[in-house]
């Protein structure tokens, strides 16, 4: 009994990570995250992300194009891919927080936490 209640715990624990995490890195500037000036420092890097076949895109009212702003296109992704798996990390980590709550459910809390965490990139964007 006491293993379950402990597994319990560390579960919740998660998801209070999570959501710390979200809530800290959320309320900061943007520039206290740009990453421009640590990305630039690795050239190669940049330069092959240049010379990859051209992708471009409007986000946000600004021009997302990796041949013209290869450190701003490296960038966006960084940003974005983490926004994904913090997002994935509190939904998965909600569902096995929640999974004692109601055996039969199990499956479709699973579910929930890959649209919640879809949910949660919509929203970040």
């Amino acid at each position: 009994m006491a293993l379950k209640v402990q597994k319990q715990w560390w579960r919740w624990l998660l998801v209070g990570a999570c959501l710390l995490a979200i809530t800290y890195f959320s309320s900061q500037p943007f520039a206290e995250q740009d990453l421009r000036p640590e990305i630039g420092r690795h050239a190669g890097l940049v330069e092959r992300v240049r010379e990859l076949p051209p992708v471009s895109f409007s986000y946000s009212g600004q021009l997302v194009d990796n041949r013209r702003a290869p450190v701003d296109f490296i960038q966006f992704w960084l940003r974005k891919g983490t926004h994904v798996v913090i997002y994935e990390a509190l939904g998965l980590s909600l569902a096995a927080a929640l999974e004692r709550v109601n055996k039969s459910s199990t499956e479709s809390l699973g579910r929930h936490s890959c649209e919640l965490s879809f949910l949660g990139h919509l929203n970040i964007c």
